[in-house]
């Protein structure tokens, strides 16, 4: 059997803090890519600079995709939280209450016939 798994909403609210600072390094990053990018292809000119800036494009492309997932998983992390924190309420609210009615003392109006 494979190793279990513990999630707690505390987890998640971390693990989506964590996924949001990689996001925005990852975008100033991405930022300061794209500026030199468009600096070097306003100022250079020829094949080289053709091939190397379509190079350059195809990179800016797939790191932007790495943010992209980036910024799915923390708004997935950050729904799964909601909705476990959700279902945590609605459970612990279900508890009290059947609790509470456990903890009533039976009606006994007597055995029936007698």
């Amino acid at each position: 059997m494979a190793g279990e798994t513990s999630v707690s909403v505390e987890g998640m609210i971390r693990a989506s803090n964590t996924f949001e600072g990689a996001r925005d390094t990852a975008m100033r990053s991405y930022s300061a890519m794209y500026e030199q990018v468009s600096t070097l292809a306003g100022n250079w000119s020829g094949d080289a600079s053709s091939v190397y800036g379509n190079a350059l494009q195809s990179w800016l492309a797939n790191f932007r995709t790495v943010i992209t997932a980036l910024e799915n998983m923390q708004a997935s992390l950050d729904t799964n939280a909601a909705m476990y924190a959700q279902t945590h309420d609605i459970t612990q609210q279900e508890a009290a209450s059947l609790a509470a009615e456990l903890a009533e003392a039976p009606a006994l109006s007597g055995l029936p016939g007698f």
